[in-house]
């Protein structure tokens, strides 16, 4: 699986932030029945089931026993020598299942094939055989998504005496980490809003606020606001995730550069047919220091590419992206827009567009400049050549990540056809306008 934030291939991890300074139908006994085969000599020994057969069979259980909250069938398949992680499961189930689930499936991936090495049977000696496959699990919150989310899962299966059973979901590397979720690190709870959900932990330490309805009335006027402004497909629905820690928040999504210069994320899986509903993830920390102005701002950034993510695409790059949602969040003219355009007017700053690595990598202060460069050059775009323009511009780079050609060729065609501009005599002209 490859991962990016805010744009790439394949299954995809964005990760956006925002900057903080300030069978058979007929009846059975109607089937047509095969005649009865010769009665053999010796009784011949049962062969036992493929590997991908019985995990695909254990996991329809498991998946059928968390939509049926049945916590016995969901840990009969746990191998009894993985004391640990049968403690562990029976504490996800308790978790998954105090959520609201429309659907939730387990699906083995067999085109990746066995992930199993040769240290994992060393580790497995008294089992018969070992199996690792890649995992998809699917779900959707009921009322909220309207479209699958996935995570990879890398589960590892073990034969003992003809029965297969699950022993651990961390035997692989970093390259193929089972993907953690918000479950995964305590207890939950669900907080309906009209079209805002939000999981948290339980508050369990002095000192520690449990967010509640005041800021689900906080997303609900950010959502209004990107109702407004975006005119693609969006069914208007968020998902938040609140941590307990900075440290949650990164494992979940899972990026290997420094997050503290960003105060949320929306993340989403990609998929071949587009992204999956995007989750935004803050620490609750984080939150709770913030005033109210600022933690409706850091919403509605964060919703504008929730709403953003059906019309999306790998082939986008992060300055258009991190344009629009803050185009549909400040109005013009705001103090950071004036302290830009001075710094470009006395010759401090020099306007150009930010590659992604540069969006990751950045200090605050560079940062700042890097969203306000991309901010100023999709107001330009939208100015000049109109709003249509730029939604069929970003829509067509958009759905170019089943074509030929690397991102660089999509966004030069894209350009021209909109604008009648390449790229680098777009950003010349932007930049001139400041």
């Amino acid at each position: 699986m490859k991962k990016l934030l805010i744009a790439l291939a394949a299954l995809v991890v964005l990760a956006s932030g925002v900057w903080i300074a300030t069978g058979f139908d007929a009846d059975p006994d109607e089937r047509p029945r095969p005649e009865a085969p010769a009665e053999p000599d010796e009784s011949e020994p049962e062969e036992d089931p493929a590997p991908s057969t019985a995990a695909a069979e254990i996991l329809s259980h498991r998946a059928r026993a968390v939509m049926g909250h049945d916590k016995g069938a969901f840990l009969a398949s746990i191998d009894p020598k993985a004391k640990r992680f049968r403690k562990q499961q029976r504490k996800i189930f308790d978790r998954l299942t105090s959520l609201r689930f429309g659907r939730y499936e387990l699906e083995v991936q067999t085109g990746d094939g066995d992930l199993a090495r040769r240290e994992h049977r060393r580790r497995y000696k008294s089992a018969d055989e070992v199996f690792i496959p890649r995992v998809e699990e699917t779900y959707r919150f009921k009322g909220y998504d309207d479209a699958d989310f996935v995570s990879n899962l890398f589960f590892t299966f073990v034969l003992r005496d003809g029965e297969w059973l699950v022993a651990a979901d961390n035997d692989l590397g970093k390259r193929n980490r089972t993907e953690r979720n918000l479950w995964d690190y305590g207890p939950v709870k669900q907080t309906r809003g009209k079209n805002v959900t939000l999981i948290q932990h339980p508050c369990r330490e002095a000192g520690c606020v449990e967010i509640g309805d005041s800021f689900i009335q906080q997303a609900e006027t950010a959502r209004r606001r990107i109702k407004q402004k975006w005119k693609g497909a969006w069914n208007g629905r968020v998902v938040v995730l609140l941590t307990s820690s900075r440290r949650e928040v990164r494992r979940i999504i899972d990026v290997d550069y420094a997050i503290s210069n960003f105060a949320a994320f929306a993340y989403s899986p990609f998929l071949d047919t587009g992204y999956s509903p995007a989750r935004i993830v803050v620490d609750r920390a984080t939150l709770a220091a913030s005033p109210p102005d600022f933690v409706e701002l850091l919403l509605t950034h964060e919703m504008a590419h929730v709403a953003t993510r059906r019309a999306s695409g790998p082939h986008i790059p992060l300055w258009v992206e991190e344009g629009l949602a803050e185009w549909m969040t400040r109005p013009p003219g705001d103090d950071a827009d004036l302290y830009y355009s001075n710094q470009v007017a006395v010759g401090a700053v020099q306007p150009r567009l930010a590659t992604d690595r540069e969006f990751r990598r950045g200090n605050a202060e560079e940062l700042f400049l890097h969203y306000q460069s991309s901010r100023t050059a999709v107001a330009y775009f939208i100015e000049r050549w109109g709003y249509t323009k730029f939604f069929r511009f970003y829509k067509t780079l958009g759905d170019s990540h089943n074509d030929s050609g690397g991102r660089a060729q999509h966004l030069r065609s894209a350009m021209r056809r909109f604008t009648r501009l390449s790229p680098g005599k777009f950003e010349r002209q932007w930049a001139d306008s400041i």
